[in-house]
Formats: structure tokens, C-alpha cells, sequence
């Protein structure tokens, strides 16, 4: 006899349906899977969704593998561009949109150093086009604090719209918890 949710009236029945649309698909040559992906809504005209995935190439290897792609639609979702290469060998996409700079922003997890099992250093990197080109990554490693191991963005950022802070960006991610004496990850 534990607590249950309030039930609430279903409205699917009332609304029309959308038609199902894939973004990114598996096997998309020359990419066999799409991880972590994210959607962004953005304040274009017409507005622009901005679709970014961590793509892995068909037969990689652990280094350099990995890309970070995106697809752009300005019909709601109907339709979407082809797929773009946003950044080479970089991963874990975490894009957000500034109001305040006007730009998209996109904290990534760089490349894993060759025989280190450890992931990459941190970047960021812009686009002041809603996501059609975008600027060269810069390392912001120094602002990020002692690393203990593996280091991470993780899913999309917010801009926070209120308080002292109004304006700032943040984003979720890890900087480890790192044991030397245990083995979770080898290569």
C-alpha cells in the first residue's frame, strides 16, 4: 500500500501524431555508431535545430577514431541537413547556446593519448553561425582543476537566465575518482 503517482488523463488520443524521423543512423558511412547524442533549439531565423553526436568510424581503433558530427534542420525537425564533421578525433559533445556572446558553445573531450589509458584533455570550441562552421578547439584544461584520472563533459550545458550569475554557462562533467591500485579501463 505505498504511495502511486496521480493518474492523469492521457491526451495522446486528442493530439495528432508526428511522424517518427531519424537523425543519425547507424552505418551512416563512413560512421557504424552515434553515441551521447543532443538537440538544441536555436534562436535563427528561421530557428535552427542543431543535432551533434560522437560518431566512431567503421573499423577504428582506440586512437583516433572518433569524430563529433552534427545535422542542422530550420523545418522543425522535418527535414535535416547531411551530416558534418564538427571537430576530428575529439568526443562526448556538450554543446549549449549563449545568448549573451550569441554563439554556440561546445565543451568536447579531446583525444586519448597514444598508450595512456586515460581519456584526453578538455576543449571548446564556438560557432557564431548556428552550428555551420566553427572555430578551432582550445584546451580549457587550465580552468578545470586537479585531474584525478579520467576526465569528461558530459550531456548539454545551460545558460543561466537569472541571478547574480545571469549569462553564465555551465556544464556537467567529471574529473575522476581515480584508484592506480584498480583496473577499469584497458587498452
Amino acid at each position: 500500500r505505498g504511495w502511486s503517482p496521480p493518474r492523469r488523463r492521457s491526451r495522446a488520443s486528442s493530439s495528432p501524431s508526428l511522424p517518427f524521423v531519424h537523425v543519425f543512423t547507424a552505418s551512416e558511412a563512413p560512421y557504424w555508431l552515434f553515441r551521447e547524442p543532443s538537440l538544441n533549439l536555436l534562436p535563427s531565423d528561421p530557428p535552427t535545430l542543431l543535432a551533434m553526436a560522437w560518431a566512431s568510424l567503421i573499423n577504428s581503433t582506440a586512437v583516433g577514431g572518433d569524430d563529433i558530427v552534427s545535422k542542422r534542420s530550420t523545418d522543425g525537425g522535418v527535414t535535416w541537413s547531411p551530416l558534418t564533421v564538427v571537430v576530428r578525433n575529439m568526443s562526448q559533445p556538450s554543446p549549449v547556446y549563449s545568448h549573451r556572446s550569441r554563439r554556440v558553445v561546445l565543451a568536447c573531450g579531446g583525444p586519448y593519448p597514444t598508450g595512456v589509458n586515460l581519456a584526453g584533455p578538455n576543449f571548446q570550441l564556438f560557432s557564431t553561425n548556428f552550428g555551420v562552421t566553427w572555430s578551432s578547439p582550445v584546451s580549457i584544461e587550465r580552468s578545470l582543476g586537479e585531474l584525478y584520472g579520467h576526465s569528461a563533459p558530459i550531456a548539454n550545458g545551460l545558460e543561466l537566465f537569472t541571478g547574480k550569475h545571469k549569462g553564465r554557462l555551465l556544464w556537467i562533467g567529471h574529473r575522476g575518482a581515480y584508484n592506480e591500485d584498480s583496473v577499469w579501463w584497458t587498452d
